[in-house]
């Protein structure tokens, strides 16, 4: 009887164990970083570190209104932006990220969900807003050009 108490309470200071391992920190390159968020950034690549404004930003379009908390936007760029893709003021100030995209391809517009701290509403018509140019796609490799060209061929008219 004695060697099943052993054995329950081996396997009892075992889970401790791995519990306390798995939540301390491990200083990498003096950053803190948990034990398990860095397997999962080996892994996955999910948990990236933020990048950080680009050298260079483009005109990427002009604000129109706000609706339910995000910016709604003209693209006044004759590419169109990756989904996700993180917007900027022309002084390279982070304000959100491409949400939705949205119209034909000859008049693209965009939303743009606001990240914390930012107002939707704090913008006025025609306030520009800027992008990395690698967050860009050609619109010929864009979802909205093939459709497009699919529906000119099924309708001639």
């Amino acid at each position: 009887m004695e060697e099943v108490v052993d054995v329950e309470t081996a396997v009892v200071s075992a889970v401790e164990e791995v519990r306390i391992t798995s939540s301390k920190s491990v200083d990498m390159a003096g950053k803190q970083e948990s034990i398990a968020d860095s397997v999962c950034t080996r892994r996955g690549g999910f948990n990236r570190a933020p990048e950080g404004p680009p050298a260079q930003v483009l005109e990427m379009g002009t604000f129109m209104h706000a609706t339910e908390g995000e910016m709604v936007c003209e693209s006044i760029n004759p590419k169109v932006p990756y989904f996700n893709a993180p917007i900027y003021l022309e002084n390279k100030t982070a304000v959100g990220k491409v949400d939705e995209i949205l119209g034909p391809i000859n008049q693209v517009f965009f939303t743009i969900k606001p990240q914390e701290g930012i107002v939707a509403t704090s913008f006025k018509a025609g306030d520009k807003f800027y992008i990395g140019g690698d967050k860009l796609l050609p619109l010929e490799r864009s979802a909205l050009f093939r459709q497009s060209r699919l529906v000119m061929k099924t309708h001639p008219n």
